[in-house]
């Protein structure tokens, strides 16, 4: 994920954010496993990294869990290793949508992201 945003945050004195992912999926996956909400038994991990409107960064390590019921959301969990919110837990859910054409006429090549739930840093 590049270039992600997060606003409309309260608390810890900071507004808003860029936010860049990278994850690894540890289990072989195509498109029926992924839409199909049947993913492998370890989810993927990485790490997020976001950038504050104050010029200060946090940086951690990540899992994408799924979402009972709902193929196409992944539960983000994780703590933030280093930078502002060192120490603490952030959860947020997110939805995932193939970019036009993918798993249907052609691989899956891309995604957008979009927030579900708050972002929540405690």
């Amino acid at each position: 994920m590049k270039k992600g945003k997060v606003g409309g945050c309260t608390g810890g004195g900071v507004k808003s954010g860029t936010v860049g992912s990278k994850a690894k999926f540890h289990d072989a996956t195509n498109c029926d496993i992924l839409l199909g909400g049947t993913p492998g038994p370890h989810p993927p991990t990485g790490t997020i990294t976001t950038k504050w409107n104050n010029g200060q960064t946090s940086t951690g390590p990540v899992t994408l869990n799924p979402v009972p019921g709902q193929p196409t959301q992944t539960h983000l969990t994780g703590t933030v290793a280093s930078g502002l919110f060192a120490g603490m837990h952030l959860d947020a859910t997110i939805s995932f949508t193939p970019k036009t054409g993918d798993c249907l006429t052609t691989d899956l090549s891309a995604v957008t992201f979009q927030q579900v739930s708050n972002l929540v840093i405690s």
